[in-house]
């Protein structure tokens, strides 16, 4: 009897075999792609959320204390703020004013960029349910770090304490 056996793989079945596992290394590259691009974008957002927290802090702080605006007037709106604190009292008990002015591009570095700003000043309505109080406006801008341009927004309200 002249019975063969055969040993290995077909032509065919190497063929199939190779395009399953193409298909599925495909599939796996792709997900890990995405993976770390959405990495990278959580990154770029985080960061933009943290600056924007700081500066809205910082111009919290700035206000504390303010006893007048000077910069933007009431009911009007501008790019910086002027305000005057008071910095202690003379010998006889007056205030001695400081004028502060607040322009939060300084407080920016790196690859986040300050895109637009805006400082808005509302007057107190003399019936106590709208006191004195600045808002402000802004949005930061930075590139992750495939190139794509993120952005977002702020905003806060402070009243003055006077």
């Amino acid at each position: 009897m002249n019975k063969k056996t055969v040993h290995g793989f077909t032509l065919i079945e190497v063929i199939i075999y190779l395009a399953l596992f193409s298909i599925l290394m495909a599939g796996s590259l792709s997900a890990a792609f995405v993976l770390c691009e959405s990495s990278g974008h959580e990154r770029t957002r985080a960061l933009l959320s943290e600056e924007g927290n700081f500066i809205v802090a910082k111009t919290e702080w700035e206000l504390s204390g303010a006893e007048l605006v000077t910069s933007p007037s009431v009911g009007n709106s501008g790019t910086t703020l002027s305000i005057e604190k008071v910095a202690g009292y003379d010998n006889s008990g007056a205030p001695i004013a400081n004028a502060v002015v607040f322009d939060p591009a300084t407080l920016i570095g790196g690859s986040v960029l300050l895109t637009s700003v805006r400082f808005y000043h509302v007057a107190d309505s003399g019936v106590g349910a709208n006191p004195e109080s600045v808002g402000i406006h802004f949005t930061l801008a930075m590139r992750t770090e495939q190139g794509a341009l993120m952005s977002q927004s702020f905003f806060s309200t402070t009243t003055l304490k006077k």
